[in-house]
């Protein structure tokens, strides 16, 4: 019961700050767009307080990956193992802002993918010597097995600007 609590806490810690960090940089990225669209349209030219104000913005977002990356060290006495669980976490969630958009793949993936990596963990802390990059590398598999499965399953349907015909 004791490992199950502790590699839930891991895993939805872990999860959630990484989807809080993709969220908010893809909104201030969004926004930064918007003003930049417009300020060009208003003085065209001089974009250097706009990007001075973006990149002030998006460096308040480096101690919080700094920081899940240093309680991942701390939990882990492995740092190679901890930056490779976090750049999976990282990939996965990329994977999906970008690219689960069906309503089947909204449901399924986040719940397949939380499964996955409660057994790696559950199998990581209840034999912590054997055989962890096994583990993992039996986790990424799995991982990178799920994503292709939603890609080729669940399509994205892409809109396609009609063809014009030049004679």
């Amino acid at each position: 019961l004791g490992v199950l609590s502790v590699a839930s806490a891991l895993a939805l810690t872990t999860t959630t700050l990484v989807a809080f960090t993709l969220r908010e940089t893809h909104a201030r990225v969004l926004r930064f767009t918007l003003q930049m669209r417009f300020h060009h349209r208003q003085t065209p030219g001089e974009f250097s307080p706009l990007l001075l104000s973006h990149s002030i913005d998006t460096v308040a977002f480096i101690p919080v990956t700094v920081g899940v990356l240093m309680f991942l060290f701390d939990f882990f006495s492995d740092t190679t193992l901890a930056f490779m669980i976090f750049s999976l976490v990282w990939a996965s969630e990329i994977f999906f802002t970008l690219r689960a958009r069906p309503v089947p793949s909204l449901y399924l993936f986040p719940r397949l993918y939380l499964a996955m990596f409660l057994l790696f963990l559950i199998y990581l802390f209840s034999f912590p010597l054997g055989f962890l990059y096994v583990a993992f590398s039996s986790w990424f598999s799995a991982v990178v097995a799920l994503t292709l499965h939603f890609c080729a399953r669940f399509p994205l349907l892409e809109r396609r600007a009609p063809e014009v015909w030049l004679m």
